[in-house]
């Protein structure tokens, strides 16, 4: 009876903090750029990237829409476009590279306590700062398409959620 519907009720409460996490960062529509960052911009005769319209070069890009994603890229440019995805605007804002622990804390807080810890590990392995460039690497290891779902987001928080806690070093406050 009652030991069997407790996990349950943690499980659901973990969803529902990883939905509401989510739902604070994540982006309606991601820009995407099948050049992955390989195009200079130049305007290069032989490139495949761009094409002009009315005199003016227009990159080549792709969007996801139809969910709520979050991008594995802080910022997209595909000239006229430009994306700073809302994770960094939440998280790093005025070009912030790092958010501390209790910064991440209040950002998140209107999603709840639960799995705010979960999010954070899922996201660093650092006690007291997430840096920018981290986020986005992680992201990127989840992204199968350039930016993370919300089934894959939930997974994650619920895998570091599972993950053993060792003993942790803290090599910022040394």
């Amino acid at each position: 009876g009652g030991t069997k519907a407790r996990p349950a009720t943690t499980a659901l409460r973990s969803v529902d903090a990883a939905a509401a996490i989510f739902e604070l960062l994540a982006d309606d529509v991601v820009l995407l750029d099948p050049a992955d960052g390989q195009c200079c911009r130049n305007q290069c005769a032989s490139c495949s990237y761009y094409e002009l319209e009315d005199g003016a070069p227009v990159y080549r890009h792709e969007e996801l829409t139809g969910g709520r994603w979050l991008p594995a890229r802080p910022v997209t440019e595909v000239p006229p476009r430009l994306q700073v995805a809302t994770w960094v605007e939440k998280l790093f804002p005025d070009d912030a590279n790092d958010v501390s622990r209790s910064s991440f804390e209040e950002i998140l807080a209107p999603a709840g306590p639960e799995g705010v810890d979960d999010a954070w590990r899922a996201l660093t392995s650092a006690p007291k700062i997430l840096q920018k460039n981290e986020m986005a690497s992680r992201l990127g290891q989840l992204a199968s398409s350039g930016a993370v779902d919300e089934a894959t987001f939930a997974d994650a928080l619920a895998a570091a959620r599972a993950a053993p806690r060792g003993d942790v070093v803290d090599y910022e406050s040394m």
